[in-house]
């Protein structure tokens, strides 16, 4: 099987464009045909297909698996009501029949027995019938004739049929009989028809809107399409429906993949087989058997009454026009013969059908048709009517002879008269209206007062309700009304015939005249023309014009259209001759002097008997003319007597002549009524021959059916074979291939199969299949290997164990129960896998394991996203997170808000890095900051991608805190020292400044107001320079924090004293007493400036909150005021020395406070919202006496 290849195609649906759906009919033979189809149609056609088949109905289908593997469509076995998707297959399933509606698939219940039974013609009707000139149908390989009828149904509806040349089909039975009808469209080999397929709908998609189009670019060639048309064939379709034409020339253009009309214009002038083509479309003579059975049987009650109130003796006629290929005509004589019999009343039956297609007469005189039609035609009615011939039906010769096919015009030929019934279906609405108005009454001329008028249900009277009434609403049945139609409205066909182009120099005569030779024509047909019969070449009328009831009558008994059997007494023996003379010498033959008997005198006649040799006439056809000359006279002159007995000599010959004939006729007849008994004996023993004939023929039919459902079968089974002898292959190459040691043991244990590496476990050899595995001698350590196997036998718990081979190699062995297709046990699995590597690896990593475990750094490993896979005892002890805890974290959290994007960028870096090593913060579970230094490492797999991280972490913390530490003592001592030596240079200068001031203060006192305001700024700045240098001094020569144990409670309490009362205090402090450890001066000077700036914000009123709260390990005071806040541009810059905000501010308090906070290993933040006041927040470290109090 080869191989799917990415075909070549487009989606040929466009936006809003209906999707095409293509019935598949496929049987024996069909599994080959659908591969190489499907192997070629392109995933995207835009197209959905549907797949019928002939099925077992007793097993389950393998198609959806082997198809899958040939396409990338989802393929679908059909369900109930399912949805059609476009680039979608489905298959119908076993036992079931397929309909579709609303592009929804529906099943059936099967009917019929097997034999009988037709899925594809089932779908393919439907399909017709649900999709019109849009349904597209594939025939394939398969027996018998299953989808003739259903491709006929599509045909009818103009779709389209694609046939797989019966060359290339494995069973060419269903291609052929499709191609015997003569309405495929392609006929190419199954891997061809995709690429047409799209070719065509393609084209049909695009031209169908081009068409529709009404521009002179369109009409001009279409004119000449019908030119060309009325020219080759005789036939005129300007007076057909616009869009009728339109379709069929839409679907003749997409199969030659044309794009303008004028191109098929051109092909049609230069092609007769494209003529043919064309004028085969157009007439669409495509028909079933008993079409809408329900109309069938309210048409045969009115039948029957006509039948119950016609006169004995009195003939019935019926005229069925465009009969196509006769089914139609023969299933109203099938049901009139039923009338006839039920009613017991045997009427003379005259038929015509008549069509323009001649292929379709041909066809329908044969009378020969596809065995298929058994699902339209009750088996009484089969058994009747119908002769079995191999495949096919053959109407038996009776019935043939009832019903005259014959070639007609509907439009430009005279109708015939005197009709007791007119069949007319489906034709008139392939009509424009305005002739369908014109022929209405016509056919009303053609009834016989009374008369029935049987249209398709899509067709009506219209106008013409003055003309007929309703018998049946649904089904279309009318009779004729008694009314007189005027001249003027009954315009025979020649009349109402579109005119062929005049001259451009000629003048258009008078509509009037235009009729005058027509109407004269006829007047003289009817009153002087000779009365003349139209046989064929079995000398069984086919036409007849004028009284010739004068030289024929039908006889008694079974009716027949036999001329010869119809000829009065006297003319039957000149007739037989002038007719043998005719047909042998293919001349005009006259026959003078014919007495014919009539109404008990003798007749004499003229009888001219000429070929038709026209163009359109069949062949063999005779004209018989009947032309009188007048009777026969006495002679008045006396003649001797001589004379006289001459002539009573000559009549006695005569008599004795004529009574030896009639003797000789009587002993003939008698001979003929022997015969004929033999005969009807012989008919008799040929119906009972022919009765078991069908008997075997219906058996074969079925073995027939069964054998394609099995040839199905067969294919099914020959694909899942070749898929079974190439996993077979696969699995051979594996055992034979793999370091895995597999035994295969049956129930008693014996070894059935083993793999090469078995026999490192066991001292095994090829000529030990088929021994017990306790003969076999181990290798392994493990002693109770067969004791498990019967364990598992007993128990069918598989078993799971890690044994090791005497020489310490070690394995995985594991025992499974062996399941046959059925599911049933067969024995058991045995295999052994190789894990000694992976248990030195092991080893190797437990002591590493041993080593990481008992570091006191924490050794983290991550994957590239974050997550962390290990977790060691020293990561558990730094971050408080256990294992089970931090296995379910991303490393992410426990890197601090700030530090993520710096972290993550890092991870980045790695990825180009073998290893790297940084100080980073991380934070643990309760919240603390921690200083880690981080030595990191890239884990890569075998081709050298990063797939994660490992980690050693060390707590850096406490030396950070000591480096930082012993860089503010450096500091603050150089700046004591700087502090000192500036206020040593700067105090004796301001001194000086300050006398000078103050003297000259004393010395121009009575000097004027503005010497006297300088003099005070001069000694005001004179003195915040000196507090700012006493300031500068206390902050860079404070001291050590003498550390001793403060209780909050009484400390915040003793703070507030000093609180103006009109300031509101709020305290909130726990009475179970938080203590920590500080320097009570230098934490008053830090609490009482961050109290004392509050009470200044506020102006001296307003509300002051003090709460204290226990954190981990911490205690957190805020202090929070109502004053007008901090401005958001100022919170950073708060703790800077000589950054205020106050008139005569020094800017040296929150930054002495934020100094004396950090001795105290605490912290300190301020938070403000504009107008809304101020809230410092302190973090001081708790006693542990404090931790264990309160834990």
């Amino acid at each position: 099987m080869k191989a799917p290849r990415t075909p070549v195609g487009q989606i040929i649906r466009s936006e809003g464009q209906p999707f095409r759906i293509v019935g598949i009919g496929a049987s024996a033979g069909g599994l080959e045909a659908l591969e190489q189809f499907f192997t070629h149609v392109p995933s995207d056609s835009g197209m959905a297909f549907v797949i019928v088949q002939h099925l077992d109905p007793t097993r389950h289908s393998s198609m959806p698996e082997i198809l899958s593997r040939l396409t990338k469509m989802t393929v679908h076995t059909a369900t109930d009501a399912m949805k059609i998707e476009p680039n979608s297959v489905y298959l119908i399933p076993p036992d079931k029949n397929m309909g579709i509606q609303d592009d929804a698939l529906y099943l059936h219940e099967v009917g019929q027995p097997r034999g009988l039974r037709l899925p594809v013609d089932f779908f393919l009707r439907s399909l017709a019938k649900e999709k019109g000139p849009d349904a597209i149908c594939i025939i394939l390989s398969g027996t018998g004739t299953d989808g003739t009828l259903g491709l006929r149904a599509v045909k009818a509806e103009a779709g389209t049929v694609f046939v797989q040349d019966p060359k290339t089909a494995r069973y060419d039975g269903m291609p052929r009989s499709a191609i015997d009808t003569g309405l495929a469209d392609f006929v190419l080999p199954p891997e061809k028809i995709p690429e047409k397929l799209v070719d065509f709908v393609r084209h049909y998609v695009a031209n169908g809107t081009k068409i529709s189009a009404v521009t002179e670019e369109i009409q001009e060639p279409t004119q000449q399409i019908f030119a060309i048309l009325r020219s080759r064939t005789g036939h005129d379709f300007s007076r057909y429906k616009q869009s009728t034409i339109q379709r069929r020339l839409q679907r003749r253009m997409s199969v030659h993949s044309l794009h303008e009309v004028s191109e098929y214009a051109r092909l049609l002038r230069d092609s007769e087989a494209e003529v043919k083509a064309l004028l085969k479309d157009v007439l669409i003579s495509v028909t079933s058997f008993f079409r809408d059975p329900e109309a069938f049987d309210v048409l045969k009650g009115k039948l029957c009454e006509l039948v119950k109130g016609a006169d004995q003796g009195s003939d019935l006629r019926v005229w069925v026009a465009g009969c196509a290929t006769g089914e139609e005509a023969y299933s109203i004589a099938i049901i009139i013969a039923e009338c006839m019999d039920e009613m017991e009343k045997h009427l003379p039956l005259q038929m015509y059908a008549t069509d323009i297609d001649a292929d379709a007469l041909s066809a329908a005189r044969a009378g020969v048709y596809p065995d298929n039609i058994a699902a339209d035609i009750t088996p009484e009615r089969l058994k009747r009517v119908f002769v079995k011939e191999n495949k096919h039906y053959r109407v038996k010769k009776e019935m043939r002879e009832v019903v005259v096919f014959a070639p007609q015009d509907f439009i430009k030929d005279p109708p015939f008269s005197r009709m007791d019934l007119i069949c007319c279906r489906n034709l008139l609405i392939y009509l424009e209206s305005e002739v369908q108005k014109k022929i209405l009454p016509l056919l009303h001329y053609a009834l016989k007062p009374g008369g029935l008028l049987f249209l398709g249900t899509s067709e009506g009277v219209g106008e013409a309700t003055d003309l007929f009434s309703v018998l049946d609403k649904k089904w279309k049945i009318y009779q004729r009304r008694e009314v007189a139609v005027s001249p003027e409205r009954l315009m025979f066909p020649a009349a109402f015939a579109p005119p062929l182009r005049e001259p451009v120099t000629g003048q258009a005569a008078p509509l009037t005249e235009a009729r005058v030779p027509e109407l004269t024509e006829k007047i003289f047909l009817d009153n002087y023309a000779p009365t003349f019969a139209v046989v064929d070449e079995k000398y069984r009328l086919v036409y007849v014009r004028g009284r010739t009831g004068k030289y024929l009558e039908i006889a008694s008994g079974q009716p027949s259209l036999s001329i010869l059997e119809m000829a009065r007494e006297g003319l039957r023996t000149d007739l037989a001759s002038v007719l043998y003379r005719a047909t042998s010498e293919k001349k005009t033959v006259v026959h003078e002097g014919v007495r014919v008997k009539y109404n008990g005198g003798l007749q004499t006649i003229n009888l001219t008997v000429a070929p038709l040799a026209e163009h359109g006439i069949p062949s063999g056809m005779l004209m018989v003319v009947f032309q009188e000359v007048g009777t026969a006279t006495t002679e008045a002159i006396a003649k001797p007597a001589r004379g006289r007995r001459r002539t009573a000599k000559l009549e006695e010959e005569l008599r004795l002549t004529r009574e030896n004939l009639q003797s000789t006729i009587e002993e003939l007849e008698a001979t003929n009524e022997e015969l004929k008994s033999a005969n009807e004996e012989l008919q008799s023993i040929n119906e009972e021959l022919q009765s078991t004939n069908e008997e075997l023929d219906t058996s074969r039919e079925e073995l027939q059916s069964v054998n394609e459902e099995m040839m199905t079968v067969n294919a099914e089974l020959s694909a899942k074979a070749e898929m079974l002898t190439k996993a077979n292959d696969d699995l051979k190459n594996y055992l034979n291939r793999t370091d895995i040691a597999i035994i295969f043991l049956d129930k008693e244990l014996k070894i059935r199969s083993f793999t090469p590496a078995t026999a490192d476990v066991f001292n095994i050899r090829e000529v030990d299949i088929g021994r017990p595995l306790e003969e076999i001698t181990s290798r392994l350590a493990y002693e109770k290997v067969v004791d498990d196997a019967r364990e598992m036998l007993r128990t069918l718990g598989p078993k799971e164990i890690e044994v090791q081979r005497k020489d310490g190699h070690w394995y995985n062995m594991r025992i499974l129960p062996y399941l046959t297709v059925e599911n049933a046990l067969g024995g058991l699995v045995m295999s052994f896998l190789d894990i000694d590597k992976q248990k030195q690896a092991a080893a190797g990593l437990r002591r590493l394991a041993s080593v990481v475990e008992d570091s006191n750094d924490a050794i983290i490993t991550h994957d590239i996203y974050g997550k962390i896979l290990t977790w060691n005892r020293g990561a558990q002890q730094m971050y408080g997170y256990s294992e089970a805890e931090a296995l379910k974290m991303s490393i992410y959290q426990l890197v601090p808000e700030a530090e993520l994007a710096q972290s993550r960028s890092f991870l980045d870096d790695m990825r180009g890095k073998e290893v790297a090593a940084l100080e980073v913060k991380r934070k643990a579970k309760d919240g603390r900051i921690l200083d880690v230094l981080l030595t990191t490492t890239r884990l890569v797999d075998d081709h050298g991608r990063m797939v994660g991280i490992a980690a050693t972490e060390r707590d850096i913390t406490e030396r950070k805190q000591a480096q930082q530490k012993l860089a503010e003592f450096e500091k603050l001592a150089y700046l004591g020292k700087l502090a000192g030596t500036i206020a040593h240079e700067i105090r004796n200068p301001l001194a000086v400044i300050d006398t000078s001031a103050l003297y000259l203060e004393k010395t121009l006192k009575d000097a004027d107001g503005k010497t006297q305001v300088h003099l005070e700024r001069m000694r005001s700045a004179v003195g915040r320079a000196a507090t700012i240098i006493d300031k500068l001094l206390e902050h860079a020569r404070m001291k050590e924090p003498v550390m001793a144990e403060i209780d909050l409670l009484a400390f915040i309490r003793s703070l507030t004293e000093g609180v103006p009362r009109t300031i509101e205090v709020a305290l909130d402090i726990p009475e179970n007493g938080l203590v920590v450890n500080g320097d009570v001066e230098q934490l008053r000077i830090a609490f009482g400036n961050i109290i004392k700036n509050a009470g200044e914000a506020m102006g001296g009123k307003g509300r002051l909150a003090i709460a204290v709260h226990r954190v981990p390990h911490e205690v957190e005071l805020s202090i929070s005021d109502t004053g007008p806040g901090i401005p958001a541009e100022n919170i950073d810059r708060l703790f800077q020395p000589l950054f205020t905000t106050k008139p005569g501010g020094v800017g040296f308090g929150l930054a002495i406070t934020k100094a004396i906070i950090e001795r105290h290993n605490g912290s300190i933040t301020a938070k403000s919202d504009s107008g809304k006041g101020a809230t410092f927040i302190i973090r001081l470290p708790l006693t542990e006496k404090t931790q264990e109090k309160t834990r």
